[in-house]
């Protein structure tokens, strides 16, 4: 079971806030964040993702305190191994691709990193395509961010902290 910070709601309420206050300023941009919120939530996801990667990778006895998880596949410390036949490198592959493009199969670092390349990349491609003027756009890669640093902040400092 994972038991979340009793500051998680003051700090997204003052997120949300802020993200409020940022739409404000769109004036003649035509910005709506109702349009945004998809991708938003591929970039809070994607934040989420790093934020457990950098938990995993620099703090994992604090990501282990937290969760039940299997440390064969979430300590990098031990997971490195999964990629290779008995988990020695002299050993080659474990599988097709298990060294390279399939690696995020074999531990949970290269799935958390995966998976926020797949996010954000979602993220992109579903952005509403408007024409804004440029403050417009100033404004839709600052709430990408702020929806982005809000999902790491989640995971990294709230949850596995």
């Amino acid at each position: 079971m994972i038991r979340v910070s009793n500051t998680y709601a003051l700090d997204m309420k003052a997120l949300l806030i802020i993200a409020a206050l940022l739409t404000t300023i769109s004036g003649k941009a035509q910005f709506s964040l109702k349009k945004e919120l998809p991708s938003m939530v591929c970039f809070f996801g994607a934040g989420v993702f790093e934020g457990t990667a950098e938990t995993l990778q620099f703090h994992y006895s604090e990501f282990e305190n937290k969760t039940e998880a299997n440390a064969d596949f979430w300590n990098p410390e031990l997971s490195w191994r999964n990629k290779y036949k008995g988990g020695l490198p002299e050993n080659g592959a474990k599988h097709f691709g298990s060294t390279t493009f399939l690696a995020w199969t074999t531990d949970g670092y290269h799935l958390m990193r995966t998976s926020r390349n797949v996010s954000a990349m979602v993220g992109i491609l579903i952005t509403p395509r408007d024409k804004l003027k440029w403050h417009g756009y100033l404004l839709k890669a600052l709430c990408y961010s702020l929806a982005y640093q809000a999902g790491f902040h989640l995971s990294y400092t709230l949850i596995y902290s």
